[in-house]
């Protein structure tokens, strides 16, 4: 049964579901148990998960939450080192990881609640909550098949409909870098990560109703996989997946845990409620946690995408704060604001800069600052939520 079919039962299935609990009799639910497959049936299942990881996840028509918590712990004297290291050079490499421990030190692990409304791949509403707040309490990008506009608490910004992914790679990024990279990571335990390649028994070992497993090959990833057998769910799972070979090297001998396993009629598939990843040290640094998935209400995408105007009402986050706004459509940058009588304000930005690459936030917000006025505002929503989602994803 394919996974667009078992998704098709699931919408179904999730309203009868309690009605068929409580309706059959305690006796006749029992549930049969199976064997344990062979290494060669395993391995089959390896490589048709893997296979399926390179899909866009089954969220069309869903609204999904989950939230990362952040820990960043360093000891004190490598701090302090990092920290003069970092002085009076805002494109530092390092700069990211020391802010981070520093707030961590003060405030302890950085919370990030994240929820989507898609309407399929390319259509969605991805928002961000962040505590503590480090630059704005909230981003939230928008993309549709005919508008695509970001929402923070002082400023919106606007832009033309979706072009081709080779011109809009931020939103791209967002998309497919962030939520639906977070929601395949739940669902297949990391092996959306590692390079699609052929796993043969060799690279098995089957001990009893236990498995490790090799995976991937360069110039990808590659990764040591682990996971069980469950004879009451007749299926396998994945335990924990550590990078043996990667293009980040900071991420080799991560180790990334699944647990909470549970089958989720809505997308038709199994999902691990819980992630955490440690470093080489064994210490947590990040922990994904699953919270809800439910289906959209009629005409709820339409509301929650229609784009923000001064003065206006957003469905979210209620009456527009924003004091100013960025507009971007037409191929060039406008700065608005709003003036007395309902009117609008514009001043059109000479020389305005293309949307920023997806890579470069990574390093740090404060390197657009210092490019000018117009260009870090221009794109703080932006910048903001991309390197949220390069950085973490790094580490």
């Amino acid at each position: 049964m394919n996974r667009r079919l078992l998704r098709s039962i699931g919408h179904v299935g999730a309203g009868i579901t309690l009605f068929v609990a409580t309706a059959i009799p305690a006796h006749a639910q029992q549930s049969t148990t199976s064997p344990v497959p062979s290494a060669e049936e395993l391995q089959q299942w390896l490589e048709e998960e893997m296979q399926a990881a390179q899909e866009y996840p089954p969220i069309d028509g869903l609204s999904i939450e989950f939230h990362l918590e952040i820990h960043a712990p360093m000891d004190p004297a490598e701090l302090a080192r990092k920290r003069k290291l970092i002085e009076g050079k805002p494109d530092h490499p390092l700069r990211w990881e020391v802010e981070q421990a520093a707030r961590y030190a003060e405030y302890g692990a950085e919370i990030v609640r994240m929820r989507v409304w898609s309407n399929g791949e390319g259509r969605f509403r991805y928002n961000h909550d962040w505590d503590p707040v480090e630059i704005e309490p909230f981003a939230d990008i928008v993309r549709t098949s005919s508008q695509e506009w970001t929402l923070g608490q002082t400023q919106f910004q606007l832009y033309d409909p979706p072009k081709p992914a080779s011109s809009q790679s931020s939103f791209d990024a967002m998309e497919h870098g962030g939520f639906a990279r977070r929601i395949k990571l739940l669902m297949y335990g990391g092996l959306n990560e590692i390079s699609v390649a052929p796993v043969t028994t060799d690279a098995i070992h089957l001990m009893g109703d236990t498995f490790e497993a090799t995976m991937g090959s360069d110039p990808g990833a590659s990764a040591r996989v682990r996971g069980y057998w469950s004879a009451d769910d007749g299926r396998w799972f994945i335990r924990d997946f550590m990078y043996l070979t990667s293009g980040n090297p900071d991420s080799i001998g991560q180790l990334n845990t699944f647990s909470d396993w549970t089958f989720e009629p809505l997308l038709g598939a199994w999902i691990a409620h819980r992630r955490e990843k440690n470093n080489t040290k064994g210490e947590l640094i990040q922990l994904t946690v699953f919270d809800a998935v439910r289906p959209l209400e009629s005409g709820e995408f339409e509301r929650v995408t229609k784009a923000p105007w001064f003065g206006g009402h957003d469905a979210i986050r209620g009456d527009i704060t924003a004091e100013d706004a960025w507009d971007h459509r037409g191929g060039q940058m406008q700065y608005l604001q709003p003036v007395a009588g309902n009117s609008v304000n514009r001043q059109r930005i000479a020389n305005a800069p293309p949307l920023p690459p997806p890579a470069t936030p990574a390093r740090s917000v404060r390197k657009w600052q210092i490019l000018g006025w117009s260009v870090a505002g221009g794109f703080l929503v932006l910048v903001v939520i991309l390197r949220f989602v390069f950085s973490v994803g790094k580490r």
